[in-house]
């Protein structure tokens, strides 16, 4: 079967300086420059330079045991996890934001204790403990202004 574009990548990356086969008829441990190929079927470093048996499976054996993938792999699940987490970090900044502009257009905007609409931003208004009032609906109810 082969190995996929993945693997090989992993292998030429993090495993180019060590044994990474060990050929059973030959007894002999294989660094990764040092495999065969078959051109015929595009195979990589599956056959033994010496005496062209596959070694794939210990490859393959090598790719799950070998610590420096592993230490790369987790690297690697590492960084995607730091990267979500500030990902969700900055998208929790814009929600705060977000709610806390709404927060403090509520509390600006205030209820009209007269006509019970909303008093928005910029409107005349006053405000008392007890409540606020448009400007002109305290006045039509003729109340006058506490200073």
């Amino acid at each position: 079967m082969g190995l996929n574009p993945d693997e090989v990548a992993l292998l030429v990356r993090v495993c180019r300086d060590h044994d990474v086969a060990f050929c059973d008829s030959c007894q002999k441990a294989y660094r990764l420059s040092e495999l065969g190929s078959d051109p015929l079927t595009g195979y990589r470093f599956n056959y033994c330079g010496v005496c062209r048996n596959s070694v794939e499976a210990s490859v393959r054996a090598h790719l799950q045991d070998c610590p420096l993938i592993r230490a790369e792999l987790a690297d690697q699940r590492y960084a995607r996890m730091e990267k979500m987490s500030h990902q969700l970090i900055d998208v929790s900044h814009v929600k705060i934001a977000e709610s806390r502009e709404r927060i403090q257009y509520r509390l600006n905007a205030g209820i009209c204790l007269a006509c019970r609409k909303a008093i928005q931003p910029g409107e005349g208004r006053f405000h008392f403990p007890a409540g606020d009032y448009h400007v002109h609906c305290f006045e039509e109810e003729g109340k006058e202004p506490l200073r």
